[in-house]
């Protein structure tokens, strides 16, 4: 008789068994986290395009950097400092972050090497998208500063 790792005293035959379907086990777990992974992606890289597409067409609100990142949108409104911006977001129920990934408190290194003028830094912000993201959360998104934040400029 042999113990499982799981403390459970079988038969030695169930548990060489048992250790050996656990790389295949894994495998298949592995294999569905990467499909979930990739379908994941490319719906937020769909909900990215939509965000973009819609932002663009504001006047006075500047999308930084290339979006390679399908999940991630560096957003700016020059004459609006991130702080009132975010508070706006923030009463209505939507969360994003202060600058950029790279900043802590400080103007963004990476904002300014790209050429990015101080104005437009100091009023950056970034919207992270995940998989629960909903193209409505992205209309909201989108009306809020529409509507709340960009006649403040």
């Amino acid at each position: 008789m042999h113990i499982s790792s799981s403390g459970c005293a079988t038969h030695g035959l169930q548990v060489r068994l048992s250790l050996h379907r656990r790389p295949m086990t894994f495998a298949a777990a592995a294999e569905a986290g990467i499909q979930t992974f990739r379908q994941d992606t490319a719906r937020e890289k769909e909900l990215l395009n939509s965000l973009c597409e819609k932002l663009s067409a504001l006047p006075g609100l500047v999308l930084t950097g290339a979006h390679e990142a399908p999940h991630i949108l560096n957003i700016a409104i020059p004459g609006v400092p991130t702080q009132n911006t975010i508070n706006i977001l923030q009463d209505a129920g939507i969360c994003v972050s202060a600058g950029s990934a790279c900043a802590k408190g400080h103007r963004s290194h990476v904002l300014t090497a790209m050429g990015i003028p101080g104005e437009t830094i100091d009023s950056a912000f970034r919207v992270s998208l995940c998989r629960d993201s909903t193209q409505e959360e992205i209309d909201t998104l989108v009306e809020v500063i529409r509507r709340d934040i960009l006649p403040r400029i």
